[in-house]
């Protein structure tokens, strides 16, 4: 090809392209917010033929986002996509799951600082002493109690004691009588739900109450395995100890021989069973050691005052409503009633179920 053929080609390829907007169908493309990746641009050397014309792109950045018809689906605009475009938007669906949305705008309330005043504590207030339950009962009066074969040993302060009339049931324990009694008197003037209940021993009369006696002693510091040997660094205590009407009796023989001063003996208390089989103390007087602890025991006999009476009384058994007591023998004569429906049924023959026994 001479020179005036290559100058005819040249002018007939600016012949094609003449009156072309090449601006427009940029535009059309590509917008001022997209990536205009590997277009083809025309060269001196493309224009004379030296170059091949497509094999010379540019690759122009605006910004990071790719134009994209409203009809096209994801995969097609994927498939349309450059490779950098393609794993640019890879990345930022990546980034978009890690990152939770939340639904819903909660305002926060400011903090408040609140100025708490520390809790005062009363360390001299006495303990304050509740019932757990119908079958624990904790008493701020420290009472005497012994186990069978067990012992002690004690000294009166004076003979002066209080009584009481008190109840005992399966599930209940010991509670108070809630009948009327006249001063000084053993059987009630006014019975209550808990003296209408038949004698277990003669149902054909009717229950009383229990009467017993608190009296207050002062116990030595001995051991309860035999009553006689005495607790190292121990010290005299001011105890009530509950005695049935037989047992606080055997106080009057004891009168009898010594007299009133009862810092003039000491009494041998033991818990032994009778032939009934029930528990019963026995007290027996002997010599005084009163003046080993003298101090103590005087210390001891200052605390003693009509609140210690009153408290015994209150706390020497439990106080059940009468709701409580209603509600416990209706129970009870329910089974009772039962037990007697069963007790009556006609026993069955085996013959006749057929049964060989």
């Amino acid at each position: 090809m001479n020179e005036n053929d290559e100058m005819d080609e040249l002018q007939r390829q600016l012949n094609m392209i003449e009156g072309l907007n090449l601006e427009a169908d940029k535009a059309s493309s590509i917008n001022q917010n997209q990536v205009v990746a590997s277009q083809p641009i025309e060269t001196a050397d493309t224009l004379l033929g030296n170059v091949p014309f497509g094999s010379v792109t540019t690759q122009q950045q605006v910004n990071q986002q790719t134009v994209v018809p409203n009809n096209l689906t994801e995969s097609q605009i994927i498939q349309k996509a450059t490779p950098q475009q393609v794993n640019q938007q890879q990345m930022n669906d990546f980034a978009a799951a890690q990152v939770v949305q939340p639904s819903q705008t909660v305002p926060v309330a400011p903090v408040q600082q609140v100025n708490q005043q520390p809790v005062q504590v009363d360390l001299n207030a006495a303990p304050v002493f509740v019932n757990l339950g119908e079958s624990t009962y904790e008493t701020e009066t420290d009472f005497l109690k012994l186990k069978e074969g067990e012992a002690t040993r004690i000294t009166l302060i004076n003979y002066n004691a209080v009584g009481v009339h008190e109840h005992f049931r399966e599930g209940l324990g010991y509670f108070k009588c809630k009948s009327s009694y006249e001063p000084g008197q053993r059987w009630p003037s006014v019975r209550a739900i808990c003296c209408q209940q038949p004698n277990k021993n003669d149902p054909s009369k009717l229950e009383n109450a229990g009467f017993k006696v608190l009296l207050p002693v002062i116990e030595y510091p001995v051991n309860h395995s035999d009553g006689k040997t005495l607790i190292s660094g121990g010290v005299p205590k001011l105890k009530v100890i509950k005695l049935s009407q037989q047992e606080y009796n055997q106080l009057e023989e004891i009168k009898n021989e010594y007299g009133i001063d009862t810092a003039s003996f000491d009494i041998y208390l033991t818990r032994k069973k009778e032939s009934t089989g029930f528990l019963k103390y026995y007290l027996t007087a002997g010599k005084s050691w009163r003046s080993q602890f003298a101090q103590a025991i005087l210390e001891e006999s200052s605390k003693l005052s009509n609140e210690t009476y009153n408290v015994a009384i209150k706390e020497s058994s439990k106080d059940i409503s009468i709701e409580r007591l209603q509600e416990y023998f209706m129970e009870q004569r329910q089974q009772e009633q039962m037990a007697a429906q069963f007790a009556n049924q006609p026993s069955i023959d085996p013959k006749s179920l057929g049964l060989n026994i």
